[in-house]
C-alpha cells in the first residue's frame, strides 16, 4: 500500500441542483377531497421552470458522476473515489471545464429568468403560484460543484503515543491496512465490471443491430455511445489500473490496437464489419474470465 498512498489521493465530488418540482398542496387536497380519498393519500407534484435552461442545468450536473469521476476515478467510499495523482490535472480540468460551463447557464439562467416564470404562468394557468418560484439568485446559488482532497490512511497514521498496550496498537494498523487493501480490491472489481459492461453491450449491439425480435416493431438499432463507450474505455483504462493488474493492462493495450477508430455508421452498414469488431470485442472480454472471481 505504501507505492499507492505516494501516488493517490482520495477525493470527494459534491454537486448541489435546485429541485423543481414541488408537490401543490391546495390541488393535492381538492383531488382528494373529489376522489373521496383519505388525507395525504393522493399529492399533485407541479414542476417549475421547466424550460431549456433549467434542463440543461440539471443535466450538466448529472454529467459529473459519468464524465468525470468514473472516467479519473476508482470507487473508495460512499461518496469517495480514488483518483492517481497522474490523473489529478486531467480530472480537475475536466471538472473546470463543467463548472466554466455551469457559469455559463447561470448567466442565461438570470436572464432568462423572468420570461420562464412568464411561460409557466401561461402553461399552468389557475394553478400558478407566484409565491412557488425563489428568487432567481436563490436558484443560481443551489448549482454547484465542489471537490476536496484527502490522503489515504496507513498504519503509520496511527499516534505511537496512544495509551494502549502494543499489539492494541499494532491490531489498529493491521486493520487499517487491511481496509485500505480491501478498498482498492473493490475498486477494481468494479472497474473489472465496468471493463465488462461496456464490451457485452457492445457485442450485444453488434449482434442484435437489424434484427427484429418477436413482438417489435423495428429492428434492433445501436447508438453512437455503443462505439463512443469502448474509445473512452481505451482512453482511461490505462489511467485506473491501480495494481497494474496484467489482464487489464492488456485489455487496455487491445483495446487501443485493436479496438481504434470504429465507425459507428460503417459498422452499421457492414454486416462483415460488426461481425468482426463483435468478435474482437468477444475475444477481449474472455481474457477477463475468471478475473476477481
Amino acid at each position: 500500500m505504501d507505492k499507492l498512498q505516494n501516488n493517490a489521493l482520495i477525493v470527494k465530488v459534491e454537486c448541489t441542483k435546485w429541485s423543481n418540482t414541488i408537490e401543490d398542496r391546495d390541488i393535492s387536497v381538492e383531488i382528494v377531497s373529489d376522489k373521496n380519498a383519505e388525507a395525504r393519500s393522493l399529492r399533485v407534484m407541479k414542476p417549475l421552470a421547466k424550460g431549456p435552461v433549467i434542463k440543461e442545468l440539471n443535466k450538466l450536473i448529472g454529467q459529473i458522476g459519468n464524465q468525470v469521476v468514473r472516467r479519473w476515478c476508482v470507487p473508495w467510499d460512499t461518496g469517495k473515489h480514488l483518483i492517481v495523482v497522474d490523473n489529478l490535472k486531467k480530472f480537475e480540468d475536466d471538472l473546470k471545464a463543467k463548472n466554466d460551463r455551469l457559469e455559463e447557464l447561470k448567466i442565461e439562467l438570470r436572464n432568462e429568468w423572468l420570461n420562464i416564470v412568464s411561460d409557466d404562468q401561461l402553461k399552468l394557468g389557475d394553478a400558478f403560484k407566484a409565491s412557488d418560484y425563489p428568487n432567481v439568485e436563490d436558484i443560481v446559488d443551489k448549482y454547484s460543484i465542489k471537490y476536496s482532497l484527502f490522503p489515504i490512511t496507513s498504519a503509520d497514521d496511527v499516534p505511537a503515543q496512544l495509551r494502549l498496550p502494543a499489539e492494541r496498537i499494532r491490531q489498529i494498523e493491521a486493520d487499517v491496512e487491511a481496509d485500505a487493501n480491501e478498498r482498492v480490491e473493490a475498486g477494481m472489481k468494479a472497474i473489472h465490471k465496468r471493463v465488462s459492461n461496456v464490451l457485452n453491450t457492445f457485442i450485444e449491439g453488434m449482434d442484435r443491430h437489424g434484427i427484429k425480435a418477436q413482438g417489435q416493431q423495428r429492428a434492433s438499432k445501436f447508438s453512437d455511445t455503443t462505439v463512443i463507450a469502448i474509445e473512452e474505455l481505451a482512453e482511461t483504462l490505462p489511467h485506473i489500473n491501480l495494481t497494474n493488474d496484467p489482464a487489464l493492462t492488456e485489455v487496455a493495450n487491445d483495446l487501443l490496437s485493436r479496438m481504434r477508430d470504429l465507425d459507428p455508421q460503417k459498422l452499421r452498414d457492414d454486416p462483415a464489419e460488426r461481425k468482426n469488431a463483435a468478435k474482437t470485442a468477444r475475444d477481449i472480454a474472455s481474457k477477463l474470465n475468471g478475473l476477481f472471481d
